[in-house]
């Protein structure tokens, strides 16, 4: 009988709807971070875009590959598969509407709908953090989307 000691790694949160919603945009061709932002807006929820017919999201004035993505389902295929790729590298995503989502960067023009933190995430709220030059080691940020 072996002595070898067995790490066991705690098991992810599972993605919410808002999550994948969110980072389903930000791979939906054609929609860039303040298209997409629009769009909820105009939808009135992030979970609304992907309840809307393909008229409805045409009638949004978004280009034929983003409605074709979004209407059949692929842009959230593609936000479940980065959600699992995300979650076996020790990555969370930190979508807009989550409250962890950096304060100061919601508030730029142009915010990145999606940060892929491995980390403390509660680190992102502290003020500190948005303004460092070198953030801590203990965060990873990236934009995507």
């Amino acid at each position: 009988m072996s002595n070898a000691a067995v790490e066991i790694k705690p098991t992810p949160p599972a993605a919410t709807t808002s999550q994948i919603s969110w980072l389903a945009l930000t791979l939906t061709p054609g929609l860039g971070p303040t298209r997409a932002k629009r769009l909820v807006e105009f939808f009135g929820s992030v979970e609304a875009v992907f309840n809307a017919s393909l008229t409805e999201l045409e009638a949004a004035g978004l280009p034929v590959a983003a409605v074709q993505s979004l209407g059949t389902g692929k842009s959230v295929e593609l936000a479940h598969d980065e959600i699992a790729k995300a979650t076996a590298a020790g990555i969370e995503c930190v979508t807009l509407d989550n409250p962890s989502y950096p304060p100061r960067l919601r508030q730029i023009y142009d915010p990145p709908l999606v940060l892929y933190v491995r980390g403390n995430v509660s680190v992102l709220a502290q003020t500190r953090h948005c303004r460092d030059r070198h953030p801590s080691s203990n965060s990873l940020w990236y934009r995507h989307g």
